[in-house]
């Protein structure tokens, strides 16, 4: 293993590290010191604007690491634009304050600024030993995301994908509200990380997942990885609420909700997002929909180094499972005839490929996550015709409830691994309930 690469239990520390070290620069940094000597250092207008522009940059940035997380940016507002500009154009912008400090130490190395020197290169390696570690921990962030996210879609479908959801002709979002949106089979929970434990055991238990159950399948296993028991730390874990007003909405609104590793609102952090049809893992600058720190954080806390999946099998009625096996293969017409169309999910039915910034003008690519790619709903998207099943065929019969859909005794099909990678080791397929619990 390179020295350099860093544990998935290792995240945390380094990230406290990165913090002290960032302190100690912004410290000296920010001094009015430092500016006056590299404008004193740096004879291009041009230039000297430039590092200008850039310093106050970063400035607003570590201002608003700096700022409650209560205070939330006001979507759309100067500030909250300005920030977005920032965090897309961050590598440029901190290269552009390190540069130009270079370039003021080696011009003052050359002349008469003997006195001017340990400062400068004081600045200069802080900065660039930053630069590193940002890059060191990003790197090993996506490395433990690309684990969670090929974990996840091992394990279950993406339920509100237009491709599974026309398979299925609906079936799948049928089978998700049964199992889990309904709550049938979910006792009370004593805190919210079993309640993200009873949604990731039951989506994994149908195979069928919207963006929610996506999340808490991610931080069941962000919870294990990131958890650091020789120091008892854990890497900061967030679920993000993306919000876009859609009148034409049931709601009026629609969201989706995609999961950090560390603080989303730094450039060492990572968005994993196992939802999209080409599992995404980038840095948190990079995801593609804009102005995430205006979203609301619905939950963020610290990885507990807990079994979360383990820890809600005993507030599930797994008599109730036993009763309601998932259905087979949501291929199959006889598993539900109903039009799904009159499914109330319906609605929520989208064509998104992923969710990287730098490619969402690539059409080779796909289409982006974006406020846009949520408003084009599988009743809008010309592209896709959708053919609803065939009546019920036995006369005097109507179609069969949820109920009996659940009840179907075919067996499972499943999910396959993403092309290209090896399935990670740990839970497979469907999980046997163990003995039924007493309710509380």
């Amino acid at each position: 293993m390179p020295q350099d690469t860093i544990r998935p239990d290792q995240i945390a520390h380094h990230q406290q590290v990165l913090d002290e070290a960032r302190d100690s620069l912004h410290q000296i940094l920010f001094d009015r010191k430092v500016s006056a000597l590299v404008a004193e250092q740096v004879d291009d207008p041009a230039h000297l604007d430039e590092f200008t522009r850039s310093l106050d940059d970063y400035r607003c940035l570590v201002e608003m690491w700096e700022r409650p997380s209560r205070q939330r940016f006001t979507p759309h507002d100067p500030g909250s634009i300005r920030l977005e500009r920032i965090k897309r154009s961050y590598q440029q912008t901190f290269d552009t304050v390190g540069t130009s400090v270079e370039a003021a130490h080696q011009r003052a190395t050359a002349g008469d600024g003997g006195g001017e020197l340990p400062l400068l290169a004081e600045v200069r390696d802080r900065l660039r030993s930053i630069r590193e570690q940002e890059g060191t921990l990003q790197q090993a962030r996506i490395a433990a995301g690309t684990v969670i996210a090929h974990w996840i879609r091992d394990r279950v479908h993406l339920t509100n994908q237009v491709d599974h959801f026309s398979e299925t002709e609906g079936r799948s979002g049928v089978t998700l509200r049964f199992y889990v949106r309904d709550q049938l089979a979910q006792l009370a929970a004593p805190d919210q990380e079993i309640r993200y434990g009873q949604w990731a055991y039951l989506s994994r238990y149908c195979r069928e997942a919207n963006c929610n159950e996506v999340v808490a399948l991610g931080l069941t296993m962000a919870h294990r990885i990131l958890y650091d028991q020789e120091r008892r730390i854990g890497d900061l874990l967030t679920q993000k609420i993306l919000d876009v007003l859609d009148p034409v909405h049931r709601t009026g609104r629609r969201q989706h909700g995609v999961l950090f590793l560390g603080d989303p609102d730094r450039p060492e952090s990572v968005a994993v997002e196992a939802w999209t049809r080409t599992p995404t893992v980038t840095g948190a600058f990079n995801y593609s929909w804009e102005q995430v720190h205006a979203a609301a954080s619905t939950y963020q806390r610290t990885a507990l180094g807990r079994d979360l999946l383990t820890e809600a099998e005993q507030y599930l009625d797994h008599e109730w499972l036993r009763r309601n096996a998932p259905p087979a293969d949501l291929r199959n017409p006889l598993a539900n005839r109903q039009d799904a169309r009159h499914y109330v999910g319906a609605a929520d039915v989208y064509a998104v490929d992923h969710a990287y910034y730098d490619r969402r003008d690539d059409p080779r690519f796909g289409i982006a996550l974006s406020p846009g790619a949520l408003l084009m709903s599988l009743n809008r998207d010309p592209r896709f015709s959708f053919v609803p099943p065939v009546p019920a065929l036995v006369a005097g019969h109507p179609p069969p409830t949820v109920a009996q859909v659940a009840g179907s005794a075919l067996s499972w099909q499943p999910a396959p691994t993403p092309s290209g990678t090896a399935a990670p080791a740990g839970h497979r397929g469907t999980p046997s309930p163990p003995a039924a619990p007493q309710r509380r």
